[in-house]
């Protein structure tokens, strides 16, 4: 993702949560540990979540995939919420130098 090759990514691991620290350490990566489909929503929605992590102990597979199938379909909502993004992107190049 962070290459280019993809515009979305989703990972897996017991809780989600390792998966997240590690994606988000890569600048321009954003993922968001989803426990529910209303917190996938508003990720990709407000954050434009491009990377969604989920717990293979904590979720049972139904609930798995609304989560995946609607942060697929969720749009970035933009407006007011890109001024984040861009805060975002600017403490990613501050931390990393790029």
């Amino acid at each position: 993702m962070a290459a280019g090759g993809a515009g979305r990514a989703v990972l897996a691991c017991g809780s989600g949560n390792g998966v997240a620290i590690v994606a988000n350490k890569v600048a321009g990566i954003r993922a968001v540990n989803a426990h529910d489909a209303e917190e996938a929503e508003m990720a990709r929605r407000h954050n434009d979540s491009n990377c969604l992590t989920l717990g293979g102990r904590v979720l049972d597979d139904q609930t798995a995939l609304e989560i995946v199938r609607i942060w697929l379909e969720t749009p970035f909502d933009g407006g007011r919420h890109e001024r984040r993004l861009a805060k975002i992107a600017e403490i990613e190049k501050k931390s990393c130098g790029c």
